[in-house]
């Protein structure tokens, strides 16, 4: 049985090879960005280099190395934060991917987006590639963990925000030494915020920035934050963009 599922560690004949045998190849896409007081700036690409091996050992897929860099425009100025335009980046993703498959064997990707601003970026770079005649699927990190975390999150209100409870939690499970609670600030987030989200599931949408939504660049009550949480919440992540490659592919 494979124990790495990474490309970086296989000849070209091994990957070739699994062309034959897996649902697709996965490429994860990651930011560099401000995480409020407390947070690591480059905790999505952990997460990114800490969930992908599981879910490709879930999936039996073979994962590319996570592109580190995503579109911030939102908090782009914000301290800290790495930003790539979206038609860069588009590009960079669109170009990594037909490679990938060109050289590989493979018919089919799955872009994995542990920054949710990327998706939109992935979703165009997938639309290009299906004209092409390619088999393609992306997977939303934060928005798999979110569907699993009411149950789980102390702070109801403001606890999926951005380094909120949630994403504070998966940060102690994974890279607890590169978390300082003790200076969060617990930021209660400005009106903007509520104004922008306020149409979320309607046929209409308004646009904010961060300065515009909070001081610190992140929001919400992180005093429930355990590791025990962002393991749960970790591996709920897991399983579902597990079974959803499997399903989609019908592996």
């Amino acid at each position: 049985m494979r124990e790495n599922w990474s490309i970086q560690h296989m000849t070209a004949a091994e990957l070739t090879g699994l062309s034959r045998q897996s649902a697709a190849i996965l490429l994860p896409m990651a930011s560099v960005e401000i995480l409020g007081t407390h947070g690591p700036l480059g905790l999505d690409l952990t997460i990114a280099q800490t969930a992908t091996p599981r879910i490709a050992e879930n999936a039996r897929c073979p994962y590319a190395p996570p592109i580190p860099f995503g579109d911030t425009l939102d908090f782009a100025e914000m301290d800290g934060t790495v930003h790539i335009p979206p038609h860069t980046l588009e590009d960079y993703c669109y170009f990594a991917a037909r490679s990938l498959l060109r050289t590989s064997g493979f018919g089919r990707i799955v872009f994995l987006t542990f920054h949710s601003l990327n998706r939109p970026v992935a979703a165009a770079a997938c639309r290009r590639l299906k004209a092409e005649g390619w088999e393609c699927a992306l997977a939303d990190w934060w928005q798999t963990v979110g569907k699993n975390a009411d149950g789980i999150l102390s702070d109801r209100q403001e606890g999926k925000g951005h380094g909120g409870e949630m994403i504070t939690s998966v940060a102690l499970a994974i890279d607890p030494a590169s978390v300082h609670m003790e200076l969060a600030c617990g930021e209660k987030p400005k009106k903007k915020l509520a104004d922008t989200i306020r149409w979320n599931g309607t046929p209409f949408q308004t646009f904010g920035t961060f300065r515009e939504y909070c001081e610190s660049g992140a929001w919400g009550d992180t005093s429930g934050a355990s590791a025990e949480k962002g393991e749960a919440l970790l591996a709920a992540g897991i399983d579902r963009i597990s079974a959803f490659i499997l399903q989609a592919f019908d592996a």
